[in-house]
């Protein structure tokens, strides 16, 4: 039986896989450009003021400050701008995000982190181990787009602050943040990955990026939490389509375990032996290649040069 109505924590990804798709590009700017492009935008009223101010910002510190005001057509101008002054804007980059949380205004205060921690990334290892510098000094919000931030950037010094943090966090009603702890250390290749993964089956924790994380990153303990995951699926799936999900999260363990090893816990963990065979047959008729096209969101890789 399937249900009619999708569980609301697997039915969108959180704002930390769409940060990490869209807000840590280095082509952003020409990504807003395109999209205001097609829909010929023009910024009038307190937008436009704030276009003509960010257009006209003479220091780095300045435009820093109007990170706030960076939305719509002028988030085009404030990312534009702040890519022109480059590394000249590091040092008041780094002073507003340790001193980010003094922003009251919830929303304000996510809007400049957002749009800062983008700025460091396009500084590529320099803005890595700055946001590093920073880390302790961000919300729990802002602590998971640094997060999703190092492992684009491969910043391996960050690995045991995110696994600290993900510690903190993977209780936390807001699934969120977890995310990005975790893509931040699937971005490092963390072996600890596999058994967080496992351990989250294991407390019935459930969030949309779960089994795209299995297939990029899990392991012999993710496999194990997703067999008892396939035989729910198989009674009554919390989605459409949950059972492939699983399917596929274990197909894709088993061409990095090796299918003669895949197959000795398949027959440890799974009965019976004909459900066994069947779950072999999908991880041989599907490729890597196929595998990554049935997660495409999550395996595209944001530009690291």
């Amino acid at each position: 039986m399937t249900n009619s109505q999708p569980d609301p924590a697997v039915a969108m990804p959180s704002t930390q896989t769409f940060y990490r798709i869209a807000g840590l590009r280095k082509d952003f700017d020409r990504i807003l450009q395109s999209t205001y492009r097609a829909t010929d935008a023009k910024p009038s009223g307190a937008e436009g003021e704030a276009f003509r101010r960010i257009i006209e910002a003479t220091s780095p510190n300045d435009l820093v400050r109007m990170a706030p005001l960076s939305r719509g057509v002028a988030q085009l101008a404030w990312t534009q701008r702040m890519n022109e002054f480059g590394a000249a804007a590091l040092p008041h980059i780094v002073r507003r995000l340790k001193s980010s949380q003094s922003i009251l205004d919830e929303e304000q205060r996510h809007i400049v982190t957002e749009r800062l921690i983008g700025a460091l990334r396009r500084l590529d290892a320099t803005g890595g181990q700055a946001l590093l510098d920073c880390f302790n000094n961000l919300d729990a919000y802002g602590q998971s787009l640094a997060c999703a931030a190092f492992g684009v950037l491969e910043t391996i010094e960050a690995a045991d602050a995110m696994a600290r943090f993900y510690q903190r966090v993977k209780t936390d009603a807001d699934t969120g943040y977890l995310v990005g702890a975790l893509w931040g250390l699937i971005g490092l290749q963390d072996e600890r990955v596999d058994d967080f993964m496992a351990q989250l089956m294991d407390a019935g924790r459930i969030f949309a990026e779960q089994y795209p994380f299995a297939s990029l990153a899990g392991g012999e303990a993710t496999l194990r939490g997703l067999t008892r995951r396939l035989g729910a699926a198989v009674a009554e799936e919390r989605y459409a389509g949950e059972r492939d999900d699983v399917l596929m999260a274990l197909a894709s363990i088993g061409h990095r375990l090796g299918m003669e090893r895949y197959r000795a816990l398949l027959d440890e963990y799974v009965e019976p032996a004909g459900t066994v065979q069947s779950i072999m047959d999908v991880a041989e008729r599907a490729s890597p290649m196929r595998i990554a096209n049935y997660f495409k969101m999550y395996y595209a890789e944001p530009d690291r040069g």
